[in-house]
């Protein structure tokens, strides 16, 4: 008897958290887009809505922030993968990737990719 009331306790305790976080989703829709790409660069629809399942209380809230995710401006659609299923990424994980390829270019510039000519004698002769 006692450990059915803990259970309703812990249930009714994860789903007022459920609650709260799909406020805050709510609020701030990019919250979901920076968790996801936290983990992974890209993601799908079914991913999407693992994560807003996870984060919100009952139909109505759940519907709710996935359109307010998929309405948000730093949601950026990528096409379709080689499955046939739509990708989509962050605005957030978009700069990430853009500023790492200037890092990298800029590494590279920085390099000197020439071999001495007495070093290229050396392996030659030997």
């Amino acid at each position: 008897m006692v450990e059915q009331g803990l259970e309703v306790d812990r249930t009714e305790e994860h789903l007022e958290i459920a609650r709260r976080n799909g406020e805050k989703l709510l609020a701030n829709p990019s919250i979901a887009l920076d968790a996801i790409t936290h983990s992974q660069a890209t993601f799908t629809n079914r991913d999407l809505a693992m994560f807003v399942h996870r984060h919100s209380a009952g139909t109505i809230q759940f519907d709710a922030v996935m359109g307010a995710v998929k309405a948000s401006p730093d949601l950026i659609a990528l096409g379709k993968d080689g499955r046939g299923e739509e990708r989509f990424t962050s605005r957030a994980m978009i700069e990430t990737e853009q500023r790492l390829e200037r890092a990298t270019a800029t590494l590279d510039a920085r390099r000197n990719h020439g071999v001495a000519d007495r070093h290229c004698e050396l392996e030659l002769d030997a």
